[in-house]
């Protein structure tokens, strides 16, 4: 039974028929452009072969070689983009006209050094992010137990509410 993959995934059309013999269930091919997405042969309701686009989640990377999404430093993109921000990707885009923007809800360490950061759009405020490799692998908040700490981006540490005013 044949599926001639008409219908396009990301802008792409598949180039043959696939068949359940052709297109070994389960199996994972990464994407020609993005590290971060693969698509997988599957079967629909129809019981027809489908190639489903699926991506891994921020911060991994699809790993050719294993078929797995997996830490970014544990592959190798070539000639792939590979994202660094979680607004680069598709998952953290808004899909509804209430949604508040990826950029409000997720911060980048994009262009920034590694360890502690201020939030971009965040500043003197107590939320902070720490950075490695141009991504993001914390988010945090100053403590606000006894007196209330922001995160003071020229000095990038928590510190009293009145080193911003007095400092």
């Amino acid at each position: 039974m044949h599926n001639k993959c008409s219908r396009s995934i990301n802008g792409i059309k598949s180039i043959r028929a696939l068949d359940l013999e052709s297109c070994k269930l389960g199996v994972r091919t990464p994407d020609i452009r993005n590290c971060a997405k693969y698509y997988e042969c599957t079967v629909s309701q129809g019981s027809q072969p489908i190639l489903q686009a699926k991506e891994c989640l921020y911060p991994l990377l699809f790993d050719k070689d294993s078929g797995k999404c997996v830490h970014y430093s544990d592959t190798t993109c070539d000639d792939r983009a590979a994202p660094k921000s979680p607004c680069e990707y598709d998952a953290n885009q808004c899909r509804s006209s209430h949604c508040v923007p990826c950029h409000i809800r997720y911060p980048s360490c994009i262009g920034l050094p590694d360890g502690e950061n201020f939030w971009a759009g965040r500043e003197w405020t107590p939320y902070y992010i720490i950075c490695h490799d141009e991504r993001v692998v914390f988010t945090g908040e100053c403590s606000t137990s006894d007196k209330t700490e922001i995160f003071n981006p020229d000095k990038k540490e928590c510190a009293e509410f009145e080193d911003k005013i007095f400092g």
